[in-house]
């Protein structure tokens, strides 16, 4: 080991909602969060044109934990958040249905696993109409290749939704202003070596750790780790996802649409859903202006046209006709369109989840390495969730002592860029 190594005892690898809540929560402790990019905020951060401002897909903090509510109102301030109930529907021929209730317990499927049958027990006629296709469109697979212990969580109490005034942006711009020093800026790490205790940076540098906790997507982890057994390398590869991408759309005029996002199962459109930014906070658009939130799930490396500068035009303009077709458009001017790729859209809960994830699970653990948030841990988790396990985690770390916050003097972030779960 050399001498110049820096040693840390708590080591984070990103600067996420993940990374950056554990590193709230830790305070002043002896940690470092190491993150690749220019900028703090992961899958947080927001797209601004002119006045208009978007997140990368619908995101919002739902509110059925007080823990999380008084996390979220010591980080942002009660005062810049917005809150309310979210609202949603889905199109069917043209027009807008409120989501139905399960109004019965999930029925027991025996040997018959899969989403399709699962749909069908539960939904009925519904399961056709909307069930399958949106799911599918979701996961861009069919639903019978879809695990449906996998994709199917309990529902939480309603317990409305928080959403910075600013955009989610907001939130993980605030936590990285509490971590100053904590924080290091364009810090890849390239290997992590296990038995040594050490990571080694894009640079050269090596860094030595006593805990490890990785919030970077769980394949590029194990693509870091040295000596991986091929049966570990080949569970990584198994996991299933898919890619994503978003047209973010100015409109001059008002939609006038109350929801805050509707779900588009016919196979018609290009997008599965649509969301509506004013509806989650007024600030993320000018007065006497509106916009659209399109998102269009592509499957895993299928770029399309829309990675293809040449394209990218074309692909807008086809999302746009699409929109219209809707009527949502009726009283509204296009002011302008963006479109953003998300290369790591979804995760994709089909037959080899499980078994890949324990396979994964096993091998991390054996290594002393812990992992925190959707990506890393490779299952869905909302923000509120991700901000809970960071709690937990740093509860073990500190002995089980309950913390708020990290309090420290803030330093000045200048960057600043660019679900809730659907209702199956």
């Amino acid at each position: 080991m050399s001498n110049a190594a820096k040693a840390v005892r708590t080591l984070i690898i990103g600067a996420g909602v993940a990374g950056l809540s554990l590193g709230c929560y830790l305070r002043d402790g002896d940690f470092l969060i190491l993150e690749k990019e220019e900028g703090a905020g992961g899958y947080l951060k927001q797209i601004c044109n002119g006045d208009f401002s978007f997140d990368i897909g619908v995101k919002c903090i739902h509110a059925s934990s007080s823990e999380v509510v008084h996390f979220v109102e010591e980080i942002v301030g009660e005062e810049n958040l917005d809150r309310g109930y979210a609202r949603s529907a889905y199109l069917n021929h043209g027009k807008l249905h409120a989501l139905p209730r399960l109004e019965h317990p999930v029925q027991p499927l025996g040997k018959r696993a899969d989403f399709r049958a699962y749909a069908f027990a539960n939904y009925g006629e519904l399961a056709e109409s909307y069930m399958i296709p949106y799911a599918e469109k979701t996961w861009t697979a069919t639903a019978s290749e879809i695990d449906y212990r996998a994709a199917v969580t309990k529902s939480k109490a309603p317990g409305g939704y928080l959403y910075p005034r600013g955009g989610m942006q907001e939130l993980t711009d605030r936590m990285a202003e509490r971590l100053g020093d904590h924080l290091r800026l364009h810090s890849k790490v390239t290997e992590v070596d296990p038995k040594a205790k050490t990571v080694k940076l894009a640079g050269g540098e090596i860094m030595c750790y006593q805990r490890l906790i990785s919030t970077v997507p769980l394949p590029q982890l194990i693509r870091m780790i040295a000596g991986v057994p091929a049966e570990v390398g080949s569970a990584a590869d198994k996991l299933n996802f898919n890619s994503m991408a978003t047209v973010a759309v100015a409109l001059e005029g008002c939609i006038g649409v109350e929801y805050h996002y509707v779900l588009v199962p016919e196979r018609r459109y290009s997008f599965r859903r649509l969301s509506f930014p004013r509806n989650f906070s007024p600030g993320l658009v000018p007065p006497g202006r509106d916009s659209i939130l399109a998102e269009v799930n592509l499957p895993r490396g299928e770029r399309n046209m829309a990675c293809d500068a040449e394209h990218r035009g074309d692909f807008i303009q086809a999302v746009l006709g699409q929109i219209a077709e809707t009527g949502l458009l009726r009283a509204c001017r296009v002011l302008g369109a963006n479109l953003t790729w998300v290369g790591l859209a979804h995760i994709v809960p089909d037959f080899c989840w499980r078994p890949s994830l324990d396979v994964l699970e096993g091998f991390l653990k054996s290594r002393g390495i812990r992992t925190l948030g959707r990506f890393a841990e490779w299952k869905y988790m909302n923000i509120d969730d991700t901000i809970l396990e960071a709690s937990a985690i740093s509860k073990d770390i500190l002995g089980g002592r309950r913390i708020r916050p990290a309090a420290m003097e803030a330093r000045t972030i200048q960057h600043k860029t660019d679900i809730a779960r659907d209702s199956l």
